[in-house]
């Protein structure tokens, strides 16, 4: 075979590989939205979680995302940002987190009209009395301590909605 021939092929591998990727990226987006609007069909619960740790993010998703609609943020701010745009059934939050703390968030989404009495629960490793009474006069809901029980967890969370 005569390299300008090789050249050819391995160029339109590589146009179809390309091809193909594109193709994955709209299968997906189109199954995320899909599954979005199944969970809305199913009338499925609402729920902000905010961890900075990506580990707790996905061991939450995984103990969640099926029971519930379960939006994730990084930060406090993220997590305020998604209050604007989105209306929550119940809120789980960090405390210790760049950016925004999670006590800075408790405040300011409890100064919203839409999240005044809305259940917040404070997820953390933060365990010390003054913290626990610093976030219920916040206008924390409950308070878990980590690491935390992931088969009791939704259970919880159908206790607080």
């Amino acid at each position: 075979m005569q390299r300008s021939h090789k050249k050819f092929i391995v160029s339109i591998s590589v146009i179809a590989f390309r091809q193909f990727l594109i193709f994955v990226r709209l299968y997906l987006q189109i199954y995320a939205k899909v599954d979005q609007i199944t969970r809305r069909a199913n009338n499925m619960k609402k729920i902000l979680y905010i961890d900075d740790a990506s580990s707790m993010r996905k061991l939450v998703k995984m103990v969640l995302g099926k029971q519930f609609d379960l939006a994730l943020a990084e930060n406090g701010a993220e997590g305020l940002a998604q209050l604007q745009t989105a209306q929550f059934d119940l809120i789980i939050s960090d405390i210790n987190m760049p950016i925004m703390n999670g006590l800075t968030f408790l405040q300011k989404a409890r100064s919203l009209e839409n999240y005044k009495f809305t259940p917040i629960l404070m997820m953390t490793t933060e365990a010390s009395p003054e913290m626990k009474s610093q976030g219920k006069s916040f206008g924390a809901t409950g308070w878990l301590v980590k690491p935390f029980d992931p088969i009791k967890l939704p259970d919880i969370i159908r206790k607080l909605m």
